[in-house]
C-alpha cells in the first residue's frame, strides 16, 4: 500500500519512471559525482535527455549540481530524503504498483 503522502511525493518528483531511476542511480553511490552522460548512458538514455532529467531532479530537490554539467545525490532536507526512503521502499517492494502510479499520472 502505497500513503498518500508518498503518492504525492512520487507525483510531484518523478513524472517518469526514468527520473525515479535516475534518483536510485545517484542513491546506490551518494559520495559520487557523475556527469549527466555518465547517467544518461547508465539509464540508456540520450545525452540531452538526461541532462534535463537530472536537472528536474535538482529543482525537486533530490540531486544538487556540483560543478559544470556534474550532478550528486542531494536530498534538499530531511523531509525528502525520507519520503526517498519511503519511495525506494515502496518500489523494491511493489514495482508495478509505483510504475504505474507514474504511468497513470494518478499521484500527479
Amino acid at each position: 500500500m502505497i500513503s498518500s503522502s508518498l503518492r504525492h511525493f512520487i507525483g510531484l518528483s518523478f513524472p517518469t519512471v526514468a527520473h525515479l531511476e535516475a534518483a536510485l542511480y545517484f542513491r546506490a553511490r551518494p559520495t559520487d559525482d557523475r556527469s549527466s552522460d555518465e547517467a544518461a548512458r547508465a539509464l540508456y538514455l540520450p545525452a540531452s535527455q538526461g541532462r534535463d532529467l537530472l536537472r528536474a531532479l535538482c529543482s525537486a530537490g533530490i540531486l544538487a549540481e556540483s560543478g559544470q554539467d556534474r550532478f550528486r545525490w542531494a536530498p534538499r532536507d530531511a523531509a525528502i530524503a525520507a519520503s526517498m526512503e519511503d519511495a525506494v521502499r515502496a518500489y523494491r517492494a511493489d514495482l508495478r504498483a509505483v510504475t504505474a502510479l507514474i504511468h497513470d499520472g494518478d499521484a500527479r
